[in-house]
């Protein structure tokens, strides 16, 4: 009897009752150690769709999730005990692709939080609510997805128990949502896109990349390891990595941006009396104001130079690497650092 045969044979035993899952994963185990069951290589780079099942992982995936369901058809939506209160939303462990469509009124809000995996929100042209989901490894996944009144909630996160396949667990979630929708969005392991949603919230995520394009409303961006690009802002903003570069154009708001290791470009207006800063460890700052501002300035840098073709007067600082004085009429405030890089401001 080959190993797949054996491995069969188990995982029927496990359906069958015949067998705990611990039992189960034992005799696996013995029959074939786990860095030789993986499928073709997970690609971890953000962006990557998932990888194909082996036979024995499909084989596995079917009879586990056979032998595991419960015994009612898992809902998204707000389940009801016998006594007529509200479970909660039901996780789903059974599907890779689900979708799931909400109608909401003028006050939408949507939250989203994930892992492993990619949000993208784009807006759509009538009142309702659509999301995709596409699941890695679906039995090592709650998957929820649930609405009270205008709120919509999407949950993807970490099952409980054992796993007796190596494969990582995950999910992109991609979501069509009215413009007005207010946002809060959070993911690990992969990128954020969000496209003409014009309702402010947080966007976050962890070793991915962020891009904001054509929004409004006041945001906190903030990734670790990946670049960040705000391409069409009207509103305020808040914008943090730590490893990657931040670029900001045709914004008009204020805006706190830092970057420990990557560049910042800022491309757009800021508001009269605004407060605004641009901070970065190791990398170069640029700037480029398309109207006037008025603010204090204050701009330093260790090793780099600083250029700058506006009038600058109050000159209380003047060097190769620091500049403070007054811009325009003042009320404002620029803050610009750097440790090691140049900063130029026109």
């Amino acid at each position: 009897m080959t190993t797949t045969d054996n491995r069969k044979r188990i995982l029927d035993m496990l359906a069958e009752g015949k067998m705990t899952a611990d039992e189960a994963e034992r005799m696996l185990t013995l029959l074939d150690p786990p860095s030789s069951a993986a499928s073709s290589t997970y690609a971890v780079n953000e962006g990557e769709e998932f990888e194909r099942e082996s036979e024995d992982e499909r084989v596995f995936r079917q009879v586990y999730e056979t032998a595991t369901a419960p015994s009612e058809p898992p809902s998204g939506r707000h389940g009801r005990s016998d006594t007529g209160e509200s479970e909660g939303p039901q996780p789903i462990r059974s599907a890779h692709d689900e979708e799931r469509v909400f109608s909401v009124g003028a006050a939408a809000r949507l939250t989203v939080k994930s892992f492993n995996g990619r949000i993208e929100l784009k807006a759509g042209t009538d009142s309702r609510v659509s999301i995709r989901a596409k699941i890695r490894n679906p039995s090592r996944v709650d998957y929820r997805v649930w609405q009270e009144g205008d709120d919509i909630f999407v949950e993807a996160r970490r099952a409980s128990g054992i796993s007796l396949m190596p494969r990582p667990a995950g999910a992109h979630i991609f979501i069509t949502a009215p413009a007005h929708t207010t946002i809060d969005l959070a993911t690990s392991n992969g990128r954020v896109v969000v496209e003409n949603i014009h309702g402010s919230g947080p966007v976050h995520t962890s070793n991915g990349r962020i891009i904001l394009e054509n929004a409004k409303g006041e945001h906190e961006v903030h990734t670790s390891n990946g670049r960040i690009v705000i391409d069409g802002l009207e509103g305020d903003a808040d914008v943090k990595t730590s490893n990657g570069s931040i670029e900001i154009k045709r914004m008009r708001g204020a805006v706190k941006a830092g970057s420990r290791n990557g560049s910042i470009s800022f491309e757009g207006e800021m508001p009269e009396g605004s407060a605004n800063r641009l901070e970065t460890s190791n990398g170069s700052v640029k700037m480029r104001l398309q109207s006037e501002f008025g603010a204090r300035l204050n701009a330093k840098t260790s090793n780099g130079r600083i250029r700058t073709n506006l009038p600058v007067h109050s000159v209380t600082a003047q060097g190769r690497n620091h500049l403070e004085g007054v811009i325009g009429g003042g009320g404002g405030e620029l803050t610009i650092r750097t440790t090691n890089g140049s900063i130029n401001i026109e």
